[in-house]
C-alpha cells in the first residue's frame, strides 16, 4: 500500500517551494524515512515517485549519482535502469564510500 500523500507537511512544503523560487539548490536534511524525497519531488499521490521522477528528468540533460546505496543495490538497480530507459538524456553512477579505493565513481 502506497501512502497517499503528507499529513500535517503543508508548511514544509510551501517553505520547500518558496524556496525553490529563491534558489535553484535547496538542501534537504533528515533522518531516513523522514520524506525528504516526497517533499523534493512535489508529491502527487496518485502517481508513482518513480513516474514523477522520470517526468522532470526526461527533458533534462543531467547526471543521476547515486550515492551510498549499498543496501538497496537492487532496488537502485532497477530505479537507475527505469530512469534510464525513459530519459534519454541522462547518464548515471553510483558512488560508494565504503568500497576500495574511497571516493571512486563507478558505472552502474
Amino acid at each position: 500500500m502506497r501512502p497517499s500523500s503528507f499529513i500535517g507537511r503543508r508548511r514544509e512544503s510551501v517553505e520547500f517551494s518558496e524556496l525553490l523560487d529563491a534558489s535553484r539548490l535547496v538542501v534537504v536534511t533528515g533522518p531516513g524515512g523522514a520524506g525528504k524525497t516526497r517533499l523534493a519531488l512535489r508529491d502527487e499521490p496518485a502517481r508513482p515517485l518513480v513516474d514523477t521522477l522520470a517526468a522532470y528528468l526526461r527533458s533534462l540533460h543531467a547526471l543521476l549519482i547515486l550515492d551510498n546505496c549499498e543496501h538497496l543495490a537492487a532496488a537502485c538497480g532497477a530505479l537507475a535502469e527505469s530512469l534510464l530507459q525513459s530519459c534519454p538524456e541522462l547518464s548515471a553512477s553510483r558512488w560508494s564510500c565504503h568500497e576500495p579505493g574511497h571516493g571512486d565513481v563507478h558505472p552502474c
